[in-house]
């Protein structure tokens, strides 16, 4: 009952480890002939690029040579290994002082690798695959509601406000938080936008997961791969900024502005 991420040993069974997953994340890392269990994919990279994300309400149980993972009524999942391209330096602080100063740094590189095959010089658009919608469901759209919290909340206000001025298209953010419990209108033609770096943000999650129980469309924009709500949404873009180490959001926000803008010029 409630929202937990456990890890549990049995000294009978010293062989193994039994994980278990409901709202708090819990990430496994498959290395040679050894495994591993943590909350974050930045725990991980120093032993293995191979992770598997675990579901809420989904268990695993981890062995040196491999994992089964399950569902609370004991029915199996098959799980497939995703490759993250973070490596062990992107958690370095690089020369600086501390990682605020480091990711303050990096902005033109991330901004970069944000916009980086996104743009179209050829019809001056946006080229956006991963919204896994076409021109005419693009077209169909009367409203876009963002939700977010914290610094994604105030790069949706930067989002709606891009979106308005390029698409001519209505536009609020919303505080996640707030959204998730106000039992909100879901409208067919409103598209819903999703913003977090780390992908797990549970007011956010919650928000989206409601948003597709009512029927909703929603899109993500996230920095981490194979999060929740990336894996949750019916599309998005992924931001590419790499890891954000540093409490307060640099490099993230402004991939994410980016990111908006790009989203704004494709509406």
């Amino acid at each position: 009952v409630g929202t937990y991420g456990v890890a549990v040993v049995d000294a009978q069974r010293p062989g193994e480890v039994v994980v278990a997953r409901n709202g708090s994340p819990i990430v496994l890392g498959i290395g040679e002939k050894e495994m591993f269990a943590a909350s974050d994919v930045a725990a991980l990279v120093r032993y293995t690029r191979q992770v598997v994300h675990l579901e809420d309400g989904e268990l695993a149980v981890l062995k040196a040579d491999g994992f089964n993972t399950f569902s609370s009524d004991a029915r199996e999942t098959a799980k497939e290994p995703l490759t993250v391209d973070w490596e062990a330096g992107h958690y370095d602080t690089g020369g600086y002082e501390h990682y605020l100063l480091k990711e303050i740094s990096e902005q033109p590189e991330t901004v970069a690798r944000t916009l980086r095959g996104r743009l179209n010089d050829r019809f001056n658009i946006a080229h956006l695959g991963g919204l896994n919608m076409d021109a005419r469901e693009s077209r169909s759209f009367r409203r876009v509601k963002i939700i977010g919290c914290g610094s994604a909340y105030y790069s949706g206000q930067i989002g709606a406000q891009l979106i308005e001025e390029l698409a001519r298209i209505p536009s609020d953010a919303e505080p996640a938080s707030e959204f998730r419990y106000r039992s909100p209108v879901v409208e067919p033609d409103t598209l819903y936008v999703a913003i977090s770096q780390s992908g797990e943000t549970y007011d956010t999650l919650a928000a989206v997961q409601e948003l597709k129980r009512k029927g909703g469309r929603v899109l993500g924009i996230v920095n981490t791969v194979g999060s929740a709500i990336a894996r949750e949404v019916d599309g998005g873009l992924y931001l590419h900024a790499g890891p954000e180490v540093s409490v307060a959001s640099t490099k993230a926000f402004t991939s994410t502005a980016v990111a908006f803008a790009l989203l704004a010029l494709h509406l």
